[in-house]
């Protein structure tokens, strides 16, 4: 890796960092949001699934129109964290569910234009050792995520927002970055114009099925134990430790669970590079599912085993 490359990353986990800060806003800020609009815990689930729903829908949109070859990703990055941001900050001024959960959506929608050219930005800049580099920004996207987290920990009184501009305001901050401090690499690749019938071809080779298959259920575990731990926290705490469900007890644990994150995606970047990513891909999948088994019978623990239990199964 030359000291380029690595400048390039570092500014480019910046970016994804701050960007990604939208993502979890609102789970942070979940409760005063639910009090305020009195939401129902259908339309508290509709709140939560809206970004993961949106993202779905940005990331076929883009591949549809091939956006990521049509426009500069720097530019598509940037352009997806305005639009992300815009939508985020609207927030404080919705009327009801619907509009609360249609911002939701767009910002999905829009994440779907950070997350992924971000990866071919970083693929750009690192021919050798790539994995490692995509773990370090898979690291910061991470952090990113947890960001909001640590606010509404950091305060038991932050208005929510005063959460959702300030996340809104950062991911603007990465969009300009990403345009002004880092540049093309020079092993940028083309992507293959979208083929609906590649979804066939993918799916005939066992390899390939295996490892798409093992991804969403990967992702169908991160994002339930991301949304939900902080309302398991601050339950298993309030019994245990003094702390009621709208103490910021809740937020400090989630945020240590999905912040550790990228420790793990840093070290597994680093080792998949030398041990052979799918082995690592596996152990990690084993440890975390386990995690995942035993998460029911950490309710009621004392508070480091559970701050532990949730760095063990961040990372």
């Amino acid at each position: 890796m030359s000291r380029s490359a690595n400048a390039q990353l570092a500014w480019l986990s910046l970016a994804m960092f701050f960007g990604m800060t939208l993502w979890f806003s609102a789970t942070a800020a979940n409760a005063p949001i639910v009090e305020e609009f009195h939401l129902s815990t259908s339309q508290t689930a509709w709140l939560t699934m809206a970004v993961q729903g949106g993202f779905v829908m940005g990331t076929l949109i883009s591949a549809l129109m091939n956006l990521p070859d049509v426009i500069n990703p720097r530019r598509l990055f940037a352009v997806g964290c305005v639009i992300a941001a815009a939508a985020n900050a609207a927030l404080v001024r919705a009327d009801g569910v619907l509009m609360l959960i249609a911002l939701r959506a767009v910002t999905g929608a829009a994440l779907a234009w950070v997350y992924p050219p971000g990866m071919k930005i970083a693929a750009g800049w690192f021919e050798q050792r790539r994995g490692a580099a995509l773990g370090v920004l898979i690291g910061a996207l991470t952090i990113g995520s947890a960001f909001p987290h640590l606010l509404a920990s950091a305060s038991a009184t932050i208005p929510w927002r005063t959460l959702m501009l300030s996340a809104s305001t950062l991911a603007v901050l990465g969009g300009a970055l990403v345009v002004t401090a880092v540049g093309d690499g020079p092993y940028v690749a083309s992507s293959a114009r979208f083929d609906p019938a590649a979804v066939g071809r993918v799916f005939s080779d066992r390899q390939t099925r295996l490892a798409t298959l093992g991804y969403l259920g990967h992702m169908w575990e991160l994002y339930a134990v991301w949304t939900w731990i902080a309302a398991f926290a601050s339950a298993s705490l309030g019994f245990t430790g003094g702390a009621t469900p709208s103490s910021p007890a809740g937020s400090a644990v989630a945020f240590a669970t999905i912040g550790s994150g990228a420790i793990g995606s840093a070290a597994a970047g680093l080792f998949a590079d030398r041990i052979g990513k799918a082995r690592v891909a596996s152990w990690a999948m084993i440890v975390s599912g386990a995690c995942c088994a035993a998460a029911g019978f950490l309710f009621h623990a004392p508070a480091p085993v559970l701050y532990l239990f949730a760095v063990v199964w961040g990372v």
